[in-house]
């Protein structure tokens, strides 16, 4: 079934926040989308934003749509789909990790990795002005580095180490690289249930490189959850020096000026 709630693609005016607090927030709305039951409604896993020029902006939306039959009606997932994408194995992702990493050619053509075994959850990759893919594994307290060799498969080149479980990265001009930090899987498991009722404590990185290699520097921690909860995802704004964060597991966003 679906989620009882469905999506939003919201913008927020961040250089004017305004009296209110809600930097201008506004719904972009999709056109031309029926929806899958026909409602126009989105649902959206994830995004990104590719910069065509300075006045254009292209984004690129996952919209994991409910399965439904012709006369779009909702049918069960346990038993429409892949067997490792429903039923008992999505049951036990959490535990014992899954995933992969593709890179597909504007031709159609999909490579998968060949280091499946390095993925547990792997979630939010990002890659580099340098061309190197980075990939967050949400079961393990690290990223793995790859790079895209001629054949189109992404070779394993580094591993960084943060002694963190760790979802979703943002690399920036310089290399900075801002990670989100899980510092308790089992709080965030908790806050499943019960979003509004539970929190978990998070944490945010930022991973420099030199010649040296990788350094990890924890610039943001609310290991009491008085503020945050079970933060996914951590954004750097380079001209503001504001901190934009969302989570996954709760419904809001917070974003912190760097005083």
């Amino acid at each position: 079934m679906r989620r009882p709630c469905w999506s939003e693609l919201m913008a927020l005016n961040i250089d004017s926040p305004g009296e209110d607090s809600f930097f201008g927030m506004h719904s972009i709305k999709p056109v031309g989308y029926g929806g899958a039951t026909g409602d126009g409604t989105l649902d959206l896993v994830g995004f990104d934003v590719e910069i065509v020029d300075e006045r254009t902006l292209r984004f690129w939306l996952i919209n994991q749509r409910p399965p439904v039959d012709a006369n779009k009606k909702y049918l069960d997932p346990k038993k429409i789909g892949g067997k490792r994408n429903c039923g008992c194995r999505k049951e036990f992702d959490l535990l014992i990790g899954g995933g992969n990493v593709a890179y597909c050619a504007s031709s159609g053509t999909c490579h998968p990795t060949t280091a499946n075994k390095l993925f547990f959850f792997s979630n939010g990759l990002t890659r580099g002005a340098d061309g190197l893919v980075y990939v967050p594994s949400s079961l393990t307290d690290g990223a793995q580095v790859m790079r895209l060799n001629p054949n189109g498969i992404l070779e394993l080149l580094d591993v960084i180490k943060l002694g963190i479980l760790v979802d979703s990265l943002a690399v920036y001009k310089k290399g900075d690289i801002y990670a989100a930090g899980l510092p308790k899987f089992l709080e965030i498991i908790g806050t499943m249930d019960d979003p509004f009722g539970k929190d978990a404590p998070s944490t945010v990185w930022r991973i420099t490189r030199d010649v040296n290699g990788y350094t990890a520097e924890k610039i943001l921690e609310d290991k009491e959850k008085r503020i945050l909860s079970g933060v996914t995802t951590a954004r750097h704004d380079v001209k503001t020096r504001r901190l934009s964060m969302g989570a996954a597991l709760t419904p809001y966003m917070m974003i912190c000026d760097p005083k």
